[in-house]
């Protein structure tokens, strides 16, 4: 038996199903959010800590690489990318505020996410945002049989 591809199933079953599927997820993760909020402690140590750090900032460091690339030819695939640099951005500085030390390693962290990370996942945003606008403007104008 072959495996079951995204491409192989009728639009219209589509249509029907992922919403579902998502809505299902964000209902579903409602209460866990709520348990987690009165269960975890207010403190852990963690094993890992600098592996995570790098891991992502490894991650990062490929998407806004890819980014810049994509930007510089032009590439459509820009707009995923950017997205992605928009939401890991986002991410990173969340992490950073909330995992500093207090004094000034918090601080250091407030000012890069509001100097730097936030207004580059702004950037990223608007970039994903204008890519995917005019990509649509031109799939309108195309003929079908391009599409």
């Amino acid at each position: 038996m072959s495996p079951l591809r995204i491409t192989t199933l009728r639009p219209e079953v589509l249509r029907v199903w992922v919403p579902r599927v998502y809505l299902g997820f964000a209902v579903i993760l409602v209460p866990w959010s709520a348990y987690l909020a009165v269960s975890l402690p207010e403190r852990s140590l963690s094993l890992h800590y600098r592996n995570t750090w790098v891991g992502f900032n490894i991650a990062l460091i490929i998407v806004l690489a890819r980014l810049a690339w994509l930007a510089h030819r032009r590439d459509p695939r820009v707009i995923l990318t950017a997205a992605t640099g928009a939401t890991l951005l986002l991410t990173d500085a969340w992490f950073d505020v909330t995992t500093a030390a207090a004094g000034a390693a918090h601080v250091q962290a407030l000012l890069s996410a509001v100097f730097l990370e936030i207004p580059a996942a702004i950037v990223s945003g608007v970039l994903a945002r204008r890519g995917i606008t005019a990509l649509a403007a031109r799939a309108q104008l195309a003929p079908p049989e391009q599409i």
